[in-house]
């Protein structure tokens, strides 16, 4: 069976269409859902402040080793900065220290 190129159009044509609808309905059920979602946490109640633990100043302060396997946000700032330093021509590196300045 041999299709003419209009045949061929019409085909590719209807085809987007129909992918076009589909991601369209994929993209209102995102919206219906995060709009769901919403309401559900506005319904549900805050936490009093007084609830909330605080932050003592007798919080360990962590380096190093224990700091790169406790913080998530260590890990990528090591992994950032490997990254960056790959780029220069020394192709040698090792992580001396890991410290939060903030």
């Amino acid at each position: 069976m041999q299709l003419s190129l209009f045949d061929v159009l019409i085909i590719t044509l209807v085809s987007m269409g129909v992918v076009f609808v589909i991601l369209l309905g994929i993209m209102f059920l995102m919206m219906l859902t995060s709009k769901i979602v919403g309401i559900l946490e506005k319904a549900q109640p805050q936490k009093e402040v007084s609830q909330i633990p605080e932050k003592t100043q007798e919080t360990v302060k962590l380096s190093g080793q224990d700091l790169f396997m406790q913080d998530p946000s260590a890990k990528v700032a090591v992994l950032t900065a490997l990254a960056h330093a790959s780029q220069s021509e020394n192709k040698n590196y090792k992580i001396e220290s890991v410290e939060k300045v903030r």
